[in-house]
């Protein structure tokens, strides 16, 4: 058990430094996928929601450490990402992986809702924000999710 948290957390603060540090680099701010939100949904999938709030917790802390916003946002929005995407972990429900992407694609936009609702925008700016940031995040993000999640489920079937 203890390795098991000690491995996700590694991961987490791998993820992170690959999120903020790396992708930035290599891609437009747009284009950037969420692979901390992947990670969460992968560990909900896999372990299930109570590891997945813990984890969506540690992860949203980070990220309200890097990020200019209200404190605590984040942890609050991966946390209960993480829990509403634990309760179809693989112990309880068994399905394709296109029911999952759709999950993820579902938790981005939810996210992007709650993390921009301290804007207050208007409508118009609000549906241009989503046009030109959640659109193309989600686009990536799901294109890396489906990579993931196909060779994982691959791999699970092999054995």
């Amino acid at each position: 058990m203890y390795l098991t948290a000690f491995k996700i957390i590694l991961a987490l603060m791998l993820i992170h430094i690959v999120q903020t540090a790396f992708m930035p680099s290599f891609l437009s701010v747009e284009w950037i996928p969420d692979l901390i939100l992947i990670f969460v949904a992968a560990i909900g999938f896999k372990l299930g929601s109570i590891t997945a709030v813990y984890s969506g917790f540690l992860t949203g802390i980070m990220v309200d450490l890097y990020a200019s916003g209200p404190l605590g946002m984040a942890s609050l929005v991966y946390s209960l990402l993480g829990y509403s995407l634990g309760l179809f972990d693989e112990k309880h429900f068994n399905m394709h992986f296109t029911i999952r992407l759709t999950l993820l694609g579902l938790a981005l936009i939810l996210r992007d809702l709650f993390m921009r609702a301290h804007f207050r925008l208007t409508w118009s700016m609000a549906l241009m924000d989503f046009l030109t940031h959640t659109i193309p995040t989600l686009i990536s993000t799901l294109t890396v999710g489906f990579l993931i999640l196909y060779f994982y489920q691959r791999k699970q079937t092999q054995y």
